[in-house]
Order: C-alpha cells, then sequence, then structure tokens
C-alpha cells in the first residue's frame, strides 16, 4: 500500500470517528455523509486515491480532532510537489476560527515551508519571522529563517538569526556569511571593510580557510606580497586539503618579491604533502625554467620514489623521452590522462556532490565549507 492509500484509509477513518460521535437527531436521517463516505471508500479500494482524497477532504469537517489529518495532508502535497494544493489547504485551514493557538502556529509554520518550497521568499521571510517568538516553534522558526536569508543573500540578517541559534553549530556558516559580505565590499574596491569581515570570520571561525584565502588575495591586490605570505601558509594549519588553493596566489607572491628560489622550496613541500598536480606542475615548470630539464626529472624521480602519482609519473614522462619507441610513449601518456582526468574535482564532505568547481556553500546539502579538492584529498 502506498502512501496515498494509506493516508486516504487514515482521512477515512477520521471522518467515520467525526461522524460516529456527531449527535443524531431525533428523527429522520441525513443520507449526506452516508453516502459520500460509502463512496470515498469505493474510490478508494478501486485505487483511485487522488479522487478519493479530494472527496474525503471537502466533507471532513475542520476541528481540534482532525487538524492533525489536515496538518499531514499538506505536507504530504508539498512533498510530492504539489504545492499549490498544499498552500491552499494550509490556507483554509489557518482561516478556521475553532483553532488553538498551538495549533494555529503549526499551520502557519507549514504554510511558510509551502512559500519556501514555491520560491516565494518573502512570504516566507514574514511568516517565519512572525514565528521567531513562539515557544515552542521559535527556534525551528529561526532555523527556516535562516536559510531564507542565505537564498536571499541578506548576509546581515542571516549572521543576526545565526547568533541567536544553537550555540557553536553554525560558527561555520557565520563565518562563510562574513566572507560573502567580504566579497561584496571587495567588489565595491572597499578593501578595508572587506578586512574587516574576514578578520571577524577568522573570530568566529579559526579553521575558516576561505577567509585566510581571501585576505592574502587582499594583501596582493594591495601590492604587500610579503603580508600575504603568512596568510596562505596557515592554510597547511587550518585545513591541508585546501592546500591547493594557495598554489597560483603564492607563485604571484614570490614572482613579485623575485624570489624564485623560495617559491621552488614551498612549491616542493607543497607536493611533498598533497601531492596535488597544481603544485607539481608549478614546480617541476620552475624548476625546468631555472635548472634545465635534467635536474628537474632528478628532482621529480626522487619524489617518485618515495610515493608515486598519476600525475607526477605524467610529468615524467613529458621530461624523459627516452623510456620506449613515441608511440608507446603516446599511448601510455594518454592513458594515463584519462585516469587523471577526473580526479580533478571537488566532492562535498556532507553529501557527496561531485562538482568540477568549489562551492563554499554546496548546492545540493547547503552545507558551508564542506566541498573539498577531491585529487588531493586522496593524495593521487
Amino acid at each position: 500500500m502506498n502512501e496515498w492509500a494509506i493516508l486516504a484509509a487514515f482521512l477515512a477513518s477520521g471522518i467515520l470517528v467525526a461522524w460516529l460521535r456527531k449527535p443524531r437527531p431525533s428523527a429522520g436521517r441525513s443520507p449526506g455523509l452516508d453516502e459520500t463516505y460509502l463512496k470515498g471508500l469505493n474510490l478508494l479500494l478501486n485505487d483511485q486515491q487522488d479522487e478519493a482524497i479530494d472527496l474525503f477532504v471537502r466533507v471532513l469537517e475542520v476541528n481540534h480532532e482532525t487538524v492533525e489529518i489536515h496538518l499531514a495532508l499538506g505536507k504530504l502535497f508539498r512533498q510530492r510537489g504539489e504545492v499549490e494544493r498544499a498552500i491552499r489547504l494550509h490556507q483554509n485551514l489557518i482561516a478556521r476560527p475553532n483553532l488553538s493557538q498551538e495549533q494555529k502556529e503549526q499551520a502557519l509554520f507549514e504554510l511558510g515551508r509551502d512559500y519556501l518550497c514555491a520560491g516565494l521568499l518573502d512570504r516566507a521571510e514574514r511568516l517565519f519571522a512572525d514565528l521567531t517568538t513562539s515557544r515552542r516553534l521559535g527556534m525551528a522558526a529561526r532555523r527556516q529563517l535562516l536559510g531564507v536569508y542565505e537564498e536571499e543573500k541578506e548576509w546581515e540578517q542571516a549572521i543576526e538569526v545565526a547568533r541567536r541559534l544553537e550555540k557553536g553549530r553554525y560558527l561555520k556558516a557565520m563565518a562563510h556569511y562574513h566572507c560573502e559580505l567580504a566579497e561584496q565590499a571587495r567588489a565595491c574596491g572597499e578593501l578595508s571593510r572587506a578586512q574587516r569581515h574576514l578578520r571577524r570570520a577568522l573570530a568566529v571561525d579559526r579553521r575558516c580557510v576561505r577567509a585566510t584565502v581571501l585576505l592574502a588575495e587582499l594583501e596582493l591586490e594591495r601590492a604587500r606580497p610579503r603580508k600575504a605570505v603568512p596568510y596562505l601558509m596557515r592554510v597547511r594549519d587550518q585545513d591541508p586539503d585546501y592546500l591547493p588553493l594557495v598554489v597560483e596566489p603564492l607563485m604571484s607572491c614570490y614572482h613579485q618579491l623575485g624570489e624564485p628560489h623560495k617559491l621552488a622550496d614551498q612549491l616542493e613541500s607543497l607536493f611533498a604533502e598533497t601531492h596535488g598536480h597544481r603544485a607539481l606542475e608549478a614546480w617541476v615548470n620552475l624548476l625546468r625554467a631555472r635548472a634545465g630539464d635534467e635536474v628537474a626529472l632528478q628532482r621529480l624521480r626522487e619524489r617518485l620514489q618515495q610515493r608515486v602519482s598519476v600525475r607526477g609519473v605524467l610529468q615524467y614522462l613529458s621530461l624523459e623521452p627516452g623510456l620506449g619507441c613515441e608511440t608507446v610513449m603516446t599511448e601510455l601518456h594518454s592513458l594515463l590522462e584519462r585516469v587523471a582526468e577526473p580526479l580533478e574535482r571537488y566532492v562535498c564532505q556532507g553529501c557527496g556532490l561531485n562538482a568540477g568547481r568549489l562551492y563554499w556553500r554546496c548546492p545540493s546539502c547547503k552545507g558551508w565549507g564542506l566541498m573539498k579538492p577531491m585529487e588531493e584529498r586522496r593524495g593521487v
């Protein structure tokens, strides 16, 4: 029996109970409800659940005993994607004068979720904002309101709501809200304001890699590469899975400083730690430019003896043409490229979403700071 059939049976039983409890007239008999009930049961037995539900809803009186049935039906409509039907049902329920305060608040909460599902964010925002003072639903309403502000990109309001939620649970999200505000300020050329938001992000969550990398980028925009380097190196302590993100800005820093030897040391260190292709390619290219192919090949061979990697072998093949005939080399290179290509991805630690670019907020589970470079995390 599917969920529609179960709900239809539930509605039928609710109608029967209500009918049995209803006082009977002393004389005469109204066949209306009897006939409707029997017709609904007939539809249900013939696997016409949608028609049965519509019929039962029309005759089921809203009272203290049947409110839960209406709420359950509204949730099921929403889960099935029939949001307009859910909205109409919940609006009709709220209009009833005989609801208790608790029942009305629950109906308003479900209506807010309907609006959110339908993309009517302004209506959902108003309902959830009103419900934040509810003793029973206040916390749940704040969580829903936080989701609305995230969708609307109202980061200041999101920060205020997050502060009033469970302590510690939303610290990572709050740090990213400050990063979003910093990105906005940076786009407007307000670098000082952007820096303030990034420092607040780190005050909230000291492990926020995004804030650290953005601080380094701000220092580079101000032509202060020496101040940017410590920020980039801090990522190693915050979360080494994100070290691939520091390769390009680190190269910019040392190029501006005119210190290629220090850059080579840092890139070699990053490659030794992550075996990521970004650090590897940058390191090998720098060695080739400074010391030639033979030196680069020797240093790479030493690293590969310590730990082999697909990208490392690809680099080795590009530097060592004397390993075999050209045809075999070409085929081997092509095969390794096919193996390596899928690894240049990002994966969400929360829901497993696999993407070709980095999202600080996962598009699937909406978690903040959960997506990481897959290749470097696997160490291949």
